[in-house]
């Protein structure tokens, strides 16, 4: 950190004769930073700066005050590093990340092709002021999703256009005390907000952007399955897919192995043509399998080709595609049986890692799919878990933790909804 003597003005180190090591950045000392806000915060005025930071507030301006076509090139690059301190300093404290009900209104508002008036009603004032601060920037050509490089460029490109128009139309009388001073300030100031702005606004819309495009990815798949189930249903009595007897109390999460392997049953459908490997592979899922195998496959190689987990039909009742109770038949793959795999504990809380731990889309049986944002549906029940092990961890005094799975448990009723693997 470089601190500056409180009895000398503030200089600028003369550049190395030759090539060595990159300068560690700049930094002012806190008196120095107090005094630059303070400066600040008086519109460049010294006289009403608070006296304890007068002095160093005038030996600022009077570097300030050189501003301008002579300025030698020295102390051009030290007052970039003082505005790049101050703008550091800000963004460091401030922390320049979105609250989570942001995420969500910035979300709703790529959703809704950037239309605040299609927004959630309860999201919709922080879409607008999103809105509001997006326009500011002015970007009209599109943006390909993963064009990050891109999109700096552009960015910086706009902000030194914005930077040169303002210096051509800013005309301000000095007064007689900073006679000949060509306030650039506020413009430096201008172009580290919006840098600062595109970071902390452009990268989560553009994250939030891929995910809603993988969220309709998984939208998609889940419209393509129910209709895959119905035709299924259909034609076997209304029974879900099953690949063998599938007994309760045996091992479910052996995948590959068609009789231990609950993914079996789903691959059922694959199996026989009720849809496709490419269908049942989410879009957050990098190892999913995605070309259908040898004809005689009757299960998934592994855990991490499945992409999406299907209830639990190693059990003594089962229940049927249509029935007057709906559940949740399918949903993106569950966080917690890759960990109860490995003997360790889990949280019944998480959400699917598909979409990055925001939630998971289902399946329900009548058709209808839903981006649900917890695990727990309205009426209490834990897709991940069965309801014996719900109702165990209802009495703990610390239900974001419970001990693995088996691998044996099965569902206590036809209406208790528990996927896998």
């Amino acid at each position: 950190m470089t601190h500056h003597d409180p009895d000398s003005p503030p200089s600028s180190s003369p550049a190395p004769s030759a090539p060595g090591p990159a300068a560690a950045p700049v930094s002012l000392c806190p008196a120095d930073c107090a005094a630059l806000e303070a400066l600040c915060g008086c519109a460049l005025d010294c006289a009403s700066v608070p006296a304890e930071h007068a002095r160093r507030a005038q030996r600022l301006m009077a570097l300030l005050n050189r501003v301008g076509d002579s300025v030698p090139e020295a102390d051009r690059d030290l007052l970039i590093d003082v505005t790049c301190a101050l703008v550091d300093r800000a963004r460091r404290d401030s922390g320049a990340e979105l609250s989570p009900r942001d995420e969500d209104a910035l979300e709703a508002l790529v959703a809704a092709g950037m239309d605040p008036a299609r927004v959630p009603a309860a999201l919709r004032p922080r879409a607008r002021r999103h809105a509001d601060l997006l326009a500011v920037l002015d970007v009209r050509e599109p943006i390909a999703p993963d064009s990050r490089d891109a999109l700096v460029s552009r960015t910086l490109a706009y902000v030194s256009a914005s930077a040169q128009a303002a210096d051509a139309r800013m005309t301000i009388t000095p007064e007689p005390e900073t006679r000949g001073f060509r306030p650039r300030w506020a413009e430096l100031i201008s172009v580290a907000a919006i840098l600062l702005l595109s970071g902390a606004v452009l990268t989560p819309i553009l994250s939030a952007a891929r995910g809603y495009q993988q969220r309709a990815s998984c939208q998609a798949n889940m419209s393509a399955a129910g209709l895959g189930f119905g035709l299924y249903a259909n034609d076997f009595q209304d029974a879900l897919p099953l690949a063998s007897s599938s007994p309760a109390g045996h091992p479910w999460w052996n995948v590959g192995d068609p009789t231990r392997s609950n993914s079996a049953n789903l691959y059922t459908m694959v199996r026989t043509s009720y849809s496709t490997p490419d269908a049942l592979a989410c879009a957050g899922n990098p190892t999913a399998l995605r070309t259908k195998p040898e004809p005689a496959a009757a299960d998934w190689r592994s855990l991490d080709q499945v992409s999406y987990s299907y209830q639990n039909l190693f059990a003594r009742e089962r229940p049927r595609w249509t029935q007057p109770t709906t559940l949740v038949i399918l949903a993106d793959r569950s966080p917690v049986i890759p960990l109860a795999i490995r003997g360790l504990s889990i949280n019944p809380l998480d959400n699917s890692l598909n979409h990055a731990g925001r939630g998971q889309t289902v399946l329900f049986n009548d058709g209808s799919s839903r981006f649900l944002r917890t695990p727990v549906l309205g009426t209490g029940d834990n897709i991940w878990l069965p309801r014996q092990i719900e109702q165990l961890i209802s009495v703990l005094r610390h239900p974001a933790q419970a001990e693995p799975l088996r691998g044996t448990e099965a569902p206590a009723a036809a209406d208790d909804v528990f996927l896998g693997p």
